[in-house]
């Protein structure tokens, strides 16, 4: 209940920081995507690659610079790659994650075509996972996340949106993802870098 709590509130900070910038806005973006995630491993666990569910909002200042929150969440498993604690090779356990980040974007204008536009992203933000095996509590990281991508406005206020991004969690001065259930006959206690990339396209609509 209590990473609930954290997550409600960075929710609340974050569209509050994002809603600060309506008044001077250009134009408020809303969008949907899925895609492809390659999630990653981590020590002696992989996690299995598979399709996101990515949200998003933006507000487009006149510079043509963003601000905004995304969200993206992933339903796969994880498999272990080694015998371990009562494990065996290949053995899966349910596993989610979260992104919640403030997202900072600039828009960069095609003279030739002003319904292609392509973008750059930078967030910052929080990374949240859980583990589907007793004992264990939503875990909680920060994380950040570089992208890029194109726009291709169809209409005034309907697009397509295609992305490519790299998103990871943080621990002080390194990057590391870790699972663990505090359970005694069972587990992963497993620290190790972790970059995630993940690939999308999706519909954008503008306000």
């Amino acid at each position: 209940m209590e990473t609930f709590k954290q997550v409600f509130k960075s929710i609340s900070w974050a569209l509050l920081f994002v809603l600060s910038f309506s008044s001077r806005a250009q134009s408020l973006e809303l969008y949907g995507m899925s895609g492809w995630m390659f999630a990653g491993r981590s020590g002696s666990v992989n996690i299995i690659n598979n399709a996101p569910a990515i949200v998003g909002l933006d507000y487009i200042l006149p510079s043509n610079i963003g601000v905004g929150v995304s969200y993206t969440y992933l339903n796969t498993d994880l498999e272990f790659l080694n015998p371990y604690n009562g494990f065996s090779r290949g053995d899966r356990l349910g596993f989610q994650q979260n992104y919640l980040m403030l997202q900072f974007s600039r828009q960069f204008e095609v003279p030739s075509n002003e319904n292609i536009i392509p973008y750059t992203t930078f967030g910052v933000g929080a990374f949240f996972y859980d583990v589907k095996t007793p004992n264990f509590t939503t875990q909680g990281k920060l994380a950040f996340g570089l992208g890029a991508g194109v726009k291709f406005m169809l209409s005034e206020k309907i697009g397509l949106k295609l992305q490519a991004r790299i998103q990871s969690p943080i621990a002080g001065a390194g990057l590391y993802f870790g699972v663990g259930t505090g359970g005694v006959s069972s587990g992963v206690s497993t620290y190790s870098y972790l970059v995630q990339f993940d690939t999308s396209g999706g519909l954008v609509f503008k306000f």
